[in-house]
Order: structure tokens, then C-alpha cells, then sequence
């Protein structure tokens, strides 16, 4: 019966017969559709496995060129070749069990990069205006003729202590000791 609750014995043989074809075709349609569907969801896959590969990587050495000046075995550890082989790992993972569908940092993607980014470099913008300013600061001192101030002596144990100043004898606090 097609969809019209129409028999084919009620129909003639040439009606039948493109009934037949109709129906075949949109099969064919129907399976060609399927195929084509499952086809570009293995390439969205595949597409999402390389953004998330890429994603990975990248913040992989992000993070390793933050912290390498503090530990800077990162720099040798995590190679661009080394992070590659980690983001294409872990985003197979990710990809078989669907996560992180909406990318590694998802719809703050954007902001993220930014503060990875930032962030670092702010930090080493104020050292370095500090350092920067300290510098002229002992230029216009010593221009002046003003010796540098010195720290106070730090006190270690009921005993003051001056570094590098040989000729400031040390000073005993407490009682003096007689011999």
C-alpha cells in the first residue's frame, strides 16, 4: 500500500510500475542522504579532533613559555613536537566520548587567549617600569651626591649583622659576656 491507502491492483501496470521507481529512488535517496550524513559527521569529527589537537598544543606551550623562566626544564620538555603528540591524544579521547564539543575553552575562547596572553606580559611590564624607575632614581641620587640608602641591619639570633660592610664591627644585644 503506498501513502495514499492506494492498492497497486487498483492501479494500471504503467502506474505501477513508476510507483515502483518512485519508491526506489526515494530509497536510494534516503540511504544516498544517510551516507551523506554519516560521511560529514565523520569529517566534523575529524575537523573537531584537529581544532582540539591544535587547541591543546597551544595552550600546552602556552603554559610552558609562562613558567619556563621559573622552571625552565619546561622549555625542553615541552617542545612544539612534544605538545602536538599530547593535543592529538587528548583529543582523540575527547572526541570518542564527546567532550569538549565547544572547544577547549568553549565560548570564552577569546578571552582566555587573551589573559594567557596579557597577564604575563603585565606582570613583566611592571618589573620592568619598576626596575626602570629604581634605576633612575640611584642615577639622580648619585648625580646629587647622595650615597645610596643602606638596609638595616638584619638581626639574626641577638645579633645585628651588617653584609659586605667590613669595616661596621657587629653589635651584641643582650647581655655582654664576661670572660
Amino acid at each position: 500500500m503506498n501513502p495514499d491507502n492506494i492498492e497497486l491492483a487498483q492501479l494500471s501496470a504503467e502506474q505501477a510500475a513508476d510507483l515502483r521507481r518512485l519508491e526506489q529512488a526515494a530509497s536510494e535517496e534516503a540511504t544516498e542522504g544517510a551516507d551523506e550524513a554519516a560521511q560529514q559527521e565523520a569529517q566534523s569529527q575529524i575537523d573537531h579532533g584537529a581544532m582540539l589537537t591544535d587547541e591543546i598544543a597551544g595552550m600546552l606551550l602556552s603554559v610552558a613559555a609562562v613558567l619556563s623562566p621559573a622552571f625552565p626544564s619546561l622549555g625542553r620538555i615541552y617542545t612544539p613536537e612534544a605538545s602536538k603528540a599530547a593535543g592529538a591524544a587528548v583529543a582523540g579521547v575527547c572526541v570518542k566520548h564527546g567532550w569538549l564539543g565547544g572547544g577547549l575553552m568553549g565560548e570564552y575562547s577569546e578571552e582566555i587567549t587573551a589573559a594567557f596572553i596579557l597577564i604575563p606580559l603585565a606582570v613583566a611590564t611592571h618589573q620592568g617600569v619598576k626596575g626602570d624607575i629604581n634605576a633612575l632614581k640611584e642615577k639622580a641620587d648619585k648625580a646629587a651626591g647622595k650615597l645610596p640608602q643602606q638596609q638595616a641591619p638584619a638581626v639574626v639570633a641577638g645579633v645585628a649583622s651588617v653584609p659586605d660592610v667590613p669595616s661596621v664591627p657587629a653589635v651584641t644585644i643582650g647581655k655582654p659576656v664576661l670572660e
